[in-house]
């Protein structure tokens, strides 16, 4: 049993993950993420941010999936991904598969790293 988070990142190759997204028992979209979830067809369980990398339209879309969501400040302590983990540890998961946490901006991409040392110290 393992939770998949699907963040804004680059994903190059969405068949190379496509076992990923089919096997995990629980999905959380980082903002941005939900976008390569969209163009997949994938329904994830939560969505979260400041979707300030997501239009509404892609909002409504979720919401008429019954996606649950949660909308955070734009001026917070967290980034979108370390919120994604904390709600996947919460959920009592220990297994953690992290997509699309690399590739864009250098500066998510080094947190999104800072944030697997998170995992390794609460899981």
């Amino acid at each position: 049993m393992y939770a998949l988070i699907v963040c804004n990142g680059s994903i190059i190759d969405y068949s190379y993950h496509k076992k990923f997204f089919e096997e995990a028992d629980f999905i959380v979209c980082a903002d941005g993420g939900a976008l390569h979830l969209q163009r997949l067809g994938i329904k994830p369980d939560v969505l979260l941010g400041d979707f300030d990398s997501i239009e509404d339209k892609h909002l409504e879309y979720y919401k008429e999936q019954n996606v649950e969501i949660f909308k955070f400040p734009s001026e917070k302590d967290m980034t979108d991904t370390e919120l994604a983990v904390d709600t996947v540890i919460d959920k009592g998961y220990k297994d953690i598969v992290i997509i699309g946490g690399t590739g864009t901006r250098l500066d998510h991409t080094l947190s999104n790293i800072f944030c697997l040392s998170k995992c390794l110290i609460e899981v």
